[in-house]
Parts: C-alpha cells; sequence; structure tokens
C-alpha cells in the first residue's frame, strides 16, 4: 500500500514537471514573437525626384612649362670672352650685365674707331668755320652764292660721316659690355672666360618669367579638337589652375599622342620655367544636367537600361538613355523629367518580378 503511493506521487510530479515546461517553453515563444512583431520593418522600396549635377569627360596630360620669351645671347663681335659677370640659372633684372668681350682683336677695332671719330669731329669743326667765312664773304659780295653752298654741302657730308663711325663705335662698345633685355632667368650658358668666339655664336640663353605657356602632351580619342577647351594644371604644391588650349600640333607623334600649347593668366604667378607638370583637359562638359544614383538603374540582358517611376500607387519600367558617371551619380540624356518620382533602392527587386506590368509593391 505503501509503495503504490509512493508510486503515485512520482507519477503525479512528472506530470507537473511536463506541465510546467510546456507552460514556460509557451511563454517564451510568445515573449519572442512579441519582441519581433515590435520590430519596425525596413522598406524595400525608396524613391526620390532627379538631382540636377555638372558631369565632365576629360583626358589627363603631361608637360612641361615652357617661356614664350625665350632669346640667345649671340655674340654681335668675333673677339675673346674676358668676364662672365653672372652665376648660372641665376634670375637677372633687366640691364643687368652677362658677358664682357675683349681680346687684341675688339681693342685694336676700338682704337682705330676712336681715332677717326676725333679726326672726323676736327674735319667738321674747320668745315664748320669755313662755311661762316663763305656766309660773310657772301653778305659782303666777295664770293657767290655757289662757294657757300658747296662748303655747306662738305659740312654737311663730314657730320654724315662722322655719325657713322660714332655708331660703329657705339655699336662695338655695346656688343662688347652684354646686358640683359628683361628680367628672365640667365640659362644654358656655352662660353667660358678666356674662350675666343666669332660673330653669330651662341653664348647663353634667357628665359622669360614672364608669357609662360605649357607644352602638353595627351591622349584624346580620335579627330578630337582640343583648341579652345578647358585645362585644370596641377600645381606641385598642391591645388590647381586653369588655362586654355590655343594651339593643337595637327599630326600625332610615333606613340599616338597629340601635342597641344596650354596658356592661362595664373601661369606666369604659379609657375616656373622649366617645371613638369600634369593635369587634365575637359573634352565634354554638361552642366545641371539631370542625374540619379547608379543604384537607380537597372539592365537587361541585352544591357539596354531602365527607371522604375513612382505612378500614384505603382511602379513603372522606363527606358532611358545615359550619358557620364561620376561620383556614383550617372546623366539621364532622355527618357527622364525632372519632377519625376525614381525609384532610387529596391529597383532590381521591381524589374525580376514581372518586366510587363505595373508594379503594385507598397511604399
Amino acid at each position: 500500500m505503501k509503495g503504490r503511493f509512493v508510486s503515485v506521487f512520482i507519477a503525479l510530479g512528472m506530470i507537473l514537471i511536463i506541465v510546467l515546461a510546456g507552460w514556460y517553453v509557451r511563454s517564451k515563444s510568445v515573449s519572442e514573437n512579441k519582441d519581433w512583431v515590435g520590430l519596425p520593418r525596413p522598406k524595400i522600396i525608396k524613391t526620390d525626384i532627379p538631382q540636377q549635377k555638372d558631369f565632365s569627360r576629360a583626358c589627363p596630360f603631361f608637360g612641361k612649362v615652357k617661356s614664350r620669351n625665350r632669346i640667345e645671347i649671340i655674340a654681335m663681335e668675333t673677339g675673346r670672352i674676358i668676364f662672365v659677370n653672372t652665376k648660372d640659372e641665376t634670375l637677372v633684372k633687366k640691364g643687368t650685365h652677362l658677358f664682357t668681350l675683349g681680346g687684341p682683336q675688339i681693342d685694336g677695332r676700338l682704337v682705330r674707331l676712336k681715332a677717326k671719330v676725333a679726326t672726323l669731329q676736327q674735319r667738321v669743326n674747320l668745315a664748320e668755320r669755313g662755311v661762316v667765312i663763305k656766309q660773310k664773304a657772301v653778305t659782303q659780295k666777295f664770293v657767290k652764292q655757289g662757294e657757300l653752298l658747296d662748303a655747306e654741302d662738305a659740312l654737311a657730308r663730314v657730320r654724315a660721316e662722322r655719325e657713322a663711325a660714332e655708331q660703329k663705335l657705339h655699336f662695338i662698345q655695346v656688343n662688347i659690355d652684354i646686358r640683359a633685355p628683361f628680367d628672365s632667368v640667365f640659362t644654358h650658358r656655352k662660353v667660358s672666360a678666356g674662350q675666343a668666339v666669332t660673330t653669330g655664336d651662341s653664348l647663353a640663353e634667357l628665359v622669360s618669367l614672364k608669357h609662360l605657356r605649357v607644352r602638353a602632351t595627351l591622349f584624346p580619342p580620335k579627330d578630337t579638337q582640343l583648341i579652345g577647351k578647358k585645362a585644370y594644371i596641377n600645381l606641385p604644391q598642391g591645388g590647381s589652375i586653369y588655362g586654355t588650349v590655343v594651339k593643337q600640333f595637327p599630326q600625332r607623334t610615333v606613340d599616338g599622342a597629340i601635342i597641344v600649347w596650354i596658356e592661362g593668366a595664373d601661369l606666369d604667378r604659379r609657375l616656373g620655367p622649366g617645371e613638369t607638370i600634369s593635369g587634365d583637359i575637359v573634352l565634354l562638359l554638361h552642366k545641371r544636367a539631370l542625374a540619379v544614383p547608379q543604384s537607380a538603374i537597372v539592365r537587361d540582358e541585352k544591357e539596354q537600361t531602365y527607371i522604375f517611376l513612382k505612378i500614384h500607387e505603382a511602379y513603372q519600367k522606363q527606358l532611358v538613355q545615359t550619358g557620364m558617371v561620376s561620383d556614383n551619380w550617372i546623366e539621364i540624356l532622355s527618357g527622364l523629367k525632372k519632377e519625376d518620382k525614381v525609384v532610387i533602392r529596391g529597383a532590381y527587386e521591381l524589374f525580376y518580378r514581372n518586366f510587363n506590368k505595373m508594379y503594385k509593391v507598397a511604399d
């Protein structure tokens, strides 16, 4: 009897444990379900109106800064370099002394010309006195008017001869004391002190600090016309300036490159002759074009491009023509109006349902 009571008690205990366990599992499940139902369900579809953005297509270039005013210093006399008065690769002001020429040949010419000028000056003085005498004699009617005219003619001729000799002397003096004709960089010196030179020899070069331009090399598409295009030039210290393509060489190089000249108002102020630079030439520019995020575009197996428009409570697939891409935005050339509501998230979810129907999907 006692054993039967124990068995019944054990059985009741097991039933109670099972009931409690079932209640616990059920209550936990209900609690979890309540928490899940309470979470906000994320939207699959999102729409927005198109934006207006600037799009451009550019071609990179590399180049070198050149001076439009670059001259050679030429020896105008045969002689010898006595002094090189300026250090290489330095900035020189207009009038700076660059070279001094001399030597026996130049010294001999100078001596002869100075003596000739002195002799001709004496002849001028004598001719001037002769004219004064003739003028008095004509007044007193001691000589005829023709003699006075002959004396004046002789004076004019000797004066002209003296002026020619003075000009030759001045020419030599100027050309043996060679100075910079404008503010520039003294560079590419080819001679040294003591070296003999002849008329026409190149002594050095002067590169103007103003009127700079860029000789640029680039690889644009075939038949691209670059004259007048805007060029952005990267500065070595950071930032950029812009110029304009003013000349395009007609023939491509052996490598297929195009050579252009770029000029601009800021080049003189921000760049220096000889600098190597890079940048971009804008080939095409569309300002305030209609644009949508790349996530709004879908493509079919034929690579045709579509967007989805929200019309009332439905979504309609729309064929569009796309243009340039910039910063995850795509230019829309046709098939879209600025007031349209475009699906910018969830476009592919709509696309893979049924192409040929209106899409009754809640937004």
